[in-house]
Parts: structure tokens; C-alpha cells; sequence
């Protein structure tokens, strides 16, 4: 079953409540859903559009109450950053893929990939296929196995 594609709302939001600056860096206190899928030390980015996000990292976090402090250095803070204010936020992983995944004035095409220094040979696992480099191992890559 093909798995819909990621939205907004499928990731956790944070409603900020209060705003304190520490030295270079603003605390974000507020209410988190999923909170259960976050953790303290944590590194997340706030998503504020497609051209800016403000990355910081959980300083706190009670997942019972729902609550959370972020921690953004003071480089990424932008004035959409207010109190009462709501930003989806995610992890590094998907720093930069997220990005592609929702702006919709890119195209995408379905396409199959294949190397042009490469070729498929069968496999001895039925249903698969070997992809190998069309370059001849040389004598010393026979001779240690590599």
C-alpha cells in the first residue's frame, strides 16, 4: 500500500506562548503536539516557508502537559516568530527534503534510473536482479576478494 504523501499537519506543531532572549539565543516556550515523537537535545527546524526555517534544539520538554521550550540561536530567529504564532517543526533528517516534498511549483517525473557503466545480470534469489559496474575487476581486486 503506497503511503500518502507528507503534509504540514502530519508534523508536530509548536504554539509559541512565550518567547525569553539568553544571551544569542531566543528560548520558544510553548504547547507541542505529538510530543511524544521529540526529545530533549533534539536538534529541529521550525518551518517558516520555503525559503526559511528556524533550526534551534529541545532544551525541555513534558510530552504529559504537551509542552516544550526551543531553543534558536539568534541567526534564525524571524519576525514571524511571535507569541501565539504557530510553526510546524522536524527533525535534520528531513532538512532539505522537506522542502522538495512540498513545494508545489516542482515537477517530478517518474523515471527509471540506470548507470551508464552499468548492466543487470540475474540473480540466484528469484524476483531479483544484480546491478554491477560494467568495469572489469582488475587482477589484485580478484585475488582479495574485493
Amino acid at each position: 500500500m503506497k503511503k500518502p504523501p507528507i503534509t504540514l499537519a502530519d508534523l508536530s506543531q509548536l504554539t509559541i506562548r512565550q518567547a525569553a532572549q539568553q544571551s544569542d539565543r531566543s528560548l520558544l516556550s510553548g504547547e507541542i503536539t505529538r510530543p511524544g515523537r521529540l526529545w530533549c537535545g533534539q536538534r529541529l527546524s521550525m518551518f517558516i516557508n520555503f525559503e526559511k526555517d528556524a533550526r534551534g534544539v529541545v532544551t525541555d520538554l513534558d510530552p504529559d502537559a504537551a509542552t516544550g521550550v526551543l531553543s534558536v540561536a539568534a541567526q534564525f530567529m524571524d519576525p514571524a516568530i511571535v507569541v501565539g504564532a504557530t510553526f510546524p517543526v522536524y527533525d535534520t533528517y528531513l532538512v532539505g527534503k522537506f522542502h522538495l516534498a512540498l513545494d508545489e511549483n516542482i515537477r517530478w517525473t517518474r523515471m527509471q534510473f540506470v548507470a551508464l557503466d552499468a548492466f543487470v545480470e540475474p540473480s540466484e534469489t528469484k524476483g531479483w536482479r544484480k546491478w554491477r559496474t560494467l568495469r572489469p575487476k582488475t587482477n589484485n581486486e580478484q585475488m582479495d576478494g574485493s
